[in-house]
């Protein structure tokens, strides 16, 4: 019997000395595809990659390498969208010397056991599907070509805040993350399936949100503006008539943890051009009277 090799690194040596990265593509197809063909038979994808480049090898003339690391925000053992982003980060790889040797090393892999798909595809069934499926595969060519740290999407954070209750990180991050959230709660719903219950042993996924969840805008300001008051009435003025205010008011005071106290009074409210708007009023230190803030606007 033939058993893979725990680990993988696979070395070439060139023909002839590359002066300019974009020689490199073709020989990267000789690693890339004994990379997938270790991955699949284990049923692993691979999340990051690291690709070296060797200057010389004479140990008398030897010069550092240079090594290529590629963070995948999707899991993959396709060798066609490996060798799509390995070319991607050479193209944009300027080289400090000729290159004489190749070295490819899987340094993070995943279980994946690949994506569902349909037997029949019906026309015009296609393009939603394969639209989200592909969005990963984007981020990740994009991370390859403008840099890890220029693709970045949102994430939440568990501060009560509105402004800091969302933070980008880039992309590669994001996905680990999300991962790291998805493996919790499955070990939490198996945790209850055997017996534990909600709320006891090792943790519990938060409550899905009830009916009486406050509203949320779709969009906030960088910063709260400040919004004048009706002196008769005491309702914030906007474009300099007062706001309906809808609903009982929400608290939300937090801060006390980060020397950021914010304590505040939000509403929903109706601007006279019938649009809605998220306002707060707060009383702000050094201030001696609370004032109205317009936060977000309803989509």
């Amino acid at each position: 019997w033939f058993e893979l090799p725990q680990r993988f690194e696979m070395g070439l040596e060139l023909l002839h000395r590359a002066d300019d990265a974009a020689m490199l593509v073709f020989a990267l197809q000789r690693l890339v595809q004994p990379l997938a063909g270790w991955l699949a038979p284990q049923w692993l994808a691979a999340t990051r990659i690291t690709l070296v480049l060797r200057h010389e090898t004479s140990v008398r003339h030897a010069l550092p390498d240079t090594e290529l690391v590629l963070a995948l925000g999707d899991p993959t053992r396709d060798a066609a969208q490996i060798q799509l982003l390995l070319r991607e980060r050479l193209s944009r790889t300027a080289l400090p010397a000729p290159v004489y040797a190749l070295v490819l090393r899987l340094d993070q892999a995943c279980a994946h056991a690949g994506r569902d798909a349909a037997l029949w595809r019906e026309q015009g069934t296609a393009g939603a599907g394969a639209d989200a499926a592909d969005a990963p595969a984007v981020f990740d060519r994009l991370a390859a070509r403008l840099g890890a740290d220029r693709v970045c999407r949102p994430v939440l954070v568990a501060d009560h805040r509105p402004e800091r209750a969302m933070k980008l990180v880039p992309a590669p991050q994001a996905a680990a993350a999300a991962g790291a959230r998805r493996g919790a709660a499955a070990r939490t719903a198996q945790g209850t399936a055997h017996g534990a219950g909600p709320g006891i042993a090792n943790g519990t996924a938060p409550p899905a949100p009830g009916p009486d969840t406050p509203p949320r805008p779709t969009w906030l300001l960088p910063e709260p503006a400040r919004l004048a008051e009706d002196p008769s009435s005491g309702r914030p003025l906007y474009q300099g008539r007062p706001l309906a205010l809808r609903g009982r008011a929400e608290r939300i005071e937090a801060g006390w943890f980060d020397a950021a106290m914010a304590r505040r009074d939000y509403h929903v409210a109706q601007a006279p051009d019938r649009r809605w708007l998220w306002v707060f009023r707060e009383q702000r230190p050094g201030e001696a009277v609370a004032h109205w803030y317009l936060h977000g606007v309803f989509g």
